[in-house]
């Protein structure tokens, strides 16, 4: 691959002592996020027409908060999969459900919607969230949402399953919606 622009990569190696993978969804479970979704989407589309976007969607891209002490929280509360949602919430979905060998459904009307985006749409796709997806086991989830809010002040949750299958599916209303096209890097 070539480039007319200077491109630097980094790459941070470290180590994790009991480390949470995506691969452990199993059928049954429960797929939760944490926070509020599409605001990064938001900023960046408002600087794409050259406008100011609005200042809460302005500061959750420009300073994105990492859920270290939420994603600890939630392993030792049983959680079987987890990981950051910087793809959009239904390409990571399709992450996840890729690396557990199942499918992950979500339902569209049940995604936390940042007060900065523009449409619910932009919480399905909207990529450098920061926000953590979580698969928790049915027998884990009666409180974990109430405890989790309570502790951190940020809302978790479910907003689908975890079944038999591949890929992803969205439902919007009860029916099944086409899967939206989400963040890309390095596209434009």
């Amino acid at each position: 691959m070539r480039s007319d622009r200077l491109i630097i990569d980094m790459v941070v190696v470290g180590r994790a002592p009991r480390p949470l993978l995506r691969s452990g969804a199993q059928e049954r479970d429960g797929l939760w996020i944490t926070g509020r979704l599409g605001a990064p989407a938001a900023a960046i589309g408002a600087w794409a027409r050259r406008v100011e976007p609005d200042h809460l969607a302005r500061e959750r891209f420009a300073h994105p908060l990492p859920r270290v002490r939420e994603a600890l929280w939630l392993r030792d509360r049983g959680a079987r999969a987890m990981m950051d949602v910087s793809d959009g919430l239904v390409g990571d979905a399709g992450h996840l459900a890729a690396a557990s060998g199942i499918r992950c459904v979500i339902d569209a009307d049940r995604v936390p919607v940042h007060p900065a985006a523009d449409t619910p749409e932009q919480a399905l796709v909207s990529g450098e969230e920061y926000e953590l997806l979580v698969v928790l086991p049915e027998g884990v989830q009666a409180t974990v949402g109430r405890e989790f809010e309570k502790e951190f002040e940020i809302p978790l949750t479910r907003l689908g399953s975890i079944v038999a299958g591949a890929g992803v599916e969205v439902h919007r209303a009860g029916q099944s919606i086409a899967v939206p096209v989400g963040f890309r890097h390095f596209e434009g």
